[in-house]
């Protein structure tokens, strides 16, 4: 398996993972942070062909470069999802005493490497909590 659908299997756990433990408040909260995002690019640079997104995630089989894509965008999704969350809300995702311990005394704000800090903490290294 490529290193693109390796990515984008870990991010799609990791935001389905997010979805389930996320109360309906949270749920609104990212609806309202991916809309800014969003808004932000289209003034910047310009809209934003929806359909061509639609086609991606309707489709059956994705190569590399759409993988890459879909693994970009859930880690978009899940950087919102983990600047609402709660302290509890990370706890309850079992993703370790340092990374709960580190957002919880920087009163949860959000960190651009969130994702890099969870994945090295689950597989025993010390997290970059740089930011």
């Amino acid at each position: 398996m490529s290193q693109a659908f390796e990515r984008f299997g870990a991010h799609l756990k990791i935001s389905d993972q997010l979805i389930e433990e996320a109360s309906k408040e949270e749920i609104g909260e990212v609806a309202r942070v991916l809309a800014l995002h969003l808004v932000h690019y289209q003034n910047k640079y310009d809209a934003i062909p929806v359909e061509e997104s639609l086609r991606l995630m309707l489709t059956e089989t994705i190569d590399d470069n759409q993988a890459k894509a879909l693994a970009d965008g859930f880690e978009v999704l899940i950087t919102a999802m983990r600047s609402v969350a709660t302290h509890e809300a990370l706890a309850k995702l079992n993703v370790g005493a340092t990374w709960c311990n580190f957002v919880q005394a920087h009163d949860n704000k959000l960190l651009t490497n969130t994702l890099d800090c969870i994945v090295a903490e689950k597989e025993g290294f010390e997290p970059s909590l740089g930011y």
